[in-house]
């Protein structure tokens, strides 16, 4: 997890996961985790209502990365109770470039499957097809997830 901390108007504190980065943050911590420009790369937003944590990953080429894909949702998995509400969304996934269209599916279809083989997928992926991408912020405290779609000509740097 990447320790850029940014302060927000409300005392909370933002922690930046960058790409091929993932984190997680408790209530306790009064501390949001953000990541930004997600277009063809994907990323995973877990919140647990019950427990009171968050976790947030960022992957590009996730069917090259499935042991840290794993890694994170098994660990995030671990701190799950039988009985918590958790609230789990995959997004990003842009596949509008040719280019790199095989490449993107590719890696839709793996974090699906991984996902589905650790928690129930309870929401439709967000994947984007529109050649934008997402900015996803995750609050503990608040057991919110937010997704932003920004244009692709604004800047993908915070």
């Amino acid at each position: 997890r990447s320790s850029d901390l940014l302060r927000t108007e409300w005392g909370t504190t933002m922690t930046e996961v960058d790409q091929n980065e993932a984190g997680f943050t408790f209530d306790s911590d009064e501390e949001e985790l953000v990541t930004y420009g997600v277009g063809p790369c994907i990323a995973i937003a877990i919140v647990n209502q019950t427990r009171r944590w968050a976790g947030l990953c960022h992957y590009d080429n996730v069917h090259h990365k499935v042991p840290q894909l794993r890694a994170f949702l098994s660990e995030a998995r671990r701190a799950c109770g039988p009985e918590d509400t958790v609230e789990l969304w995959i997004g990003g996934g842009d596949n509008t470039d040719q280019a790199t269209a095989d490449g993107v599916n590719r890696s839709r279809e793996v974090a699906e499957s991984v996902v589905q083989s650790l928690f129930p997928i309870t929401s439709s992926p967000l994947w984007i097809d529109c050649g934008g991408a997402y900015d996803i912020c995750v609050s503990a405290a608040s057991a919110d997830i937010m997704f932003e779609l920004i244009s692709s000509d604004e800047p993908t740097d915070p």
